[in-house]
């Protein structure tokens, strides 16, 4: 699997190469499968419009919400499905695991303050934290066609590491290991929405194209601070 790290000013090009070397450009599908967890955490709801963000992006895309698993705390609505609790993610990666085959595409989404405490790494979720060794053995066990992993928290790359050599999948961390920011400028809805993200001009925005778009968007806003990264065995 290819690890994306890019270079301020030298980004289109190098986004021009990548696409074309690995032959594909996926776009997120009209059917599939997915799980946003967006926890509220003594009041903190910055990633839950990104998390809506989401869902609006796949309702457009023809998802239906008895497709996607939405988790938080931090609303009251019919397409809630539950609070972002580690026993509840656990529970929904189990469900995902047990529909997953190899025709099923499957997409998670983790919009989570990760925290590193006396070495450990965990997702700080509503009610507690959930290990994220935990975590990623969870993930590894979905066998899909193909995944999309979006990680947009503090420490991201480092929550991927487990999960990097697993096929057909493409993971999208909001910052570069061990980076921990004040505020997470990541939105890949946005990219995925701008028609300027469409580089190679076929009236598609793939996830290739759209993670190089914010790229150049967050490093700017973060003056260099933030830096995501993008694995991609798709």
């Amino acid at each position: 699997m290819k690890a994306i790290y890019l270079v301020a000013g030298a980004i289109f090009a190098l986004s021009v190469l990548y696409i074309s070397g690995a032959g594909f450009a996926a776009d997120i599908p009209e059917s599939g499968k997915a799980l946003i967890v967006a926890p509220v955490v003594n009041g903190d709801q910055s990633a839950l419009q990104k998390a809506l963000d989401m869902r609006a992006y796949l309702l457009s895309r023809g998802w239906s919400d008895s497709d996607i698993v939405f988790l938080t705390g931090g609303l009251s609505e019919p397409f809630v499905d539950g609070p972002a609790t580690p026993e509840r993610v656990m529970e929904e990666l189990d469900n995902l695991a047990t529909y997953a085959d190899g025709d099923t595409y499957v997409q998670i989404n983790i919009y989570d303050h990760a925290q590193e405490i006396d070495g450990v790494l965990s997702l700080h979720l509503e009610g507690g934290d959930l290990s994220v060794d935990t975590f990623v053995q969870k993930v590894n066990s979905i066998t899909c066609d193909w995944m999309f992993l979006e990680l947009s928290t503090n420490y991201a790359e480092n929550v991927a590491k487990g999960i990097i050599t697993k096929d057909s999948h493409i993971i999208m961390c909001s910052h570069a290991e061990n980076q921990v920011t004040e505020f997470n400028y990541f939105n890949i809805v946005k990219g995925l929405t701008n028609p300027e993200a469409d580089t190679n001009g076929d009236g598609s925005v793939s996830l290739e194209e759209a993670f190089y778009f914010e790229y150049n968007v967050v490093t700017d806003l973060s003056d260099g601070e933030q830096t995501p990264v993008m694995y991609d065995n798709a």
